[in-house]
């Protein structure tokens, strides 16, 4: 069986009922959701008991940086057009594992407040910039008829990321400091790397001659 992923027309037929990809993807999905839920929902936490902020002023900073990853989760979506879905992907998968190392010293450290959330809200987009990538090649690979069918093996794939990585998270806080949360979430985002470059193949021709402004996107 072909374990990379490969461009197919819209509506050309399928040798079974969902291609490999769509597994890979899943796969993609999970590593993606995991890494985000087994180390950034526990800031909250690490603010206010480690670092005495309160309830409000975290809240705040889970907004902030929320809006944040959703504009830059905007423009992402087009950039994927543009760059390509693989070479997005790659990118901020990277940027990710090392924004995860820096984030695990900053809190290893104590290091300002303001260094901490700075780079929380970094991590937070650099996931959000994969998810239009992931979304996309979906769409590409997939006829429109299975597309809901594609889609629902990749919200399987998240859901279960979301499932352990909490779980997972609560576990190593029984016995470590937050900051292994963090290089374990780094490890993962490296195991995310290693399989898109040994397993992901792009799905779409890029344009680059296209240049994008960010209205063009809002």
């Amino acid at each position: 069986m072909n374990s990379n992923l490969r461009i197919r027309r819209r509506g050309e037929p399928s040798s079974g009922r969902l291609q490999p990809g769509v597994w890979l993807i899943a796969v993609i999905g999970f590593l993606n959701s995991a890494a985000f839920s087994i180390s950034l929902p526990f800031i909250a936490l690490y603010l206010h008991d480690d670092r005495h902020m309160s309830m409000t002023a975290v809240g705040l900073v889970i907004l902030g940086s929320g809006i944040a990853s959703a504009l830059v989760q905007l423009y992402a979506g087009a950039l994927s057009d543009r760059l390509g879905r693989r070479p997005l992907l790659i990118t901020s998968v990277i940027a990710s594992t090392v924004l995860y190392v820096g984030l695990a010293l900053l809190v290893a450290t104590s290091a300002p407040i303001l260094l901490i959330v700075g780079l929380y809200t970094l991590v937070r987009c650099s996931l959000m910039m994969q998810r239009p990538a992931i979304q996309a090649m979906v769409v590409d690979i997939y006829p429109r008829e299975r597309l809901v069918e594609a889609n629902g093996i990749l919200r399987i794939g998240q859901n279960l990321g979301w499932a352990f990585g909490p779980a997972i998270g609560s576990y190593l806080l029984m016995s470590f400091p937050y900051s292994w949360l963090f290089m374990v979430a780094s490890f993962i985002s490296f195991v995310f790397v290693f399989f898109v470059f040994s397993s992901v193949k792009e799905t779409h021709y890029s344009n680059p001659s296209i240049i994008l402004l960010f209205s063009d996107v809002i």
